[in-house]
């Protein structure tokens, strides 16, 4: 939903949106991450991050798919994401994921929603 020219960014309101946001960071049984323009994880869920073998979603901060993935398949991934960034789309649900093995036993990973920032025009 697109904000109206009634809506203010009061403080208020930006530390509730916040809070949501974290909520849902936490508490969604997803892998939900955000990435900049780079491809570095800005923000990730902690279902996204336990998915990795992470304690944390913070430890993933920073890091991209060439930390976590042969490079034929984070190359793959930053080729998807930088379509996403140049087409001007917002997000892109993909289930492509290949097979992945993860501490040491085969995991298909669920849908993940991705959303990547990129500079303004």
């Amino acid at each position: 939903m697109e904000p109206s020219d009634d809506d203010s960014p009061s403080l208020e309101n930006l530390k509730r949106e916040s809070m949501y946001f974290r909520a849902m960071l936490d508490l969604a049984p997803d892998s939900i991450y955000f990435k900049d323009t780079e491809g570095r994880i800005q923000a990730i869920s902690e279902w996204g991050a336990r998915f990795f073998g992470h304690k944390s979603r913070h430890d993933m901060e920073g890091k991209s798919d060439y930390d976590f993935f042969p490079k034929e398949m984070a190359d793959e991934y930053f080729a998807d994401e930088k379509r996403l960034m140049e087409s001007g789309s917002r997000s892109l649900t993909s289930g492509r994921r290949k097979h992945l093995p993860m501490a040491g036993r085969s995991a298909f990973p669920r849908p993940s929603c991705r959303c990547t920032t990129r500079r303004a025009s």
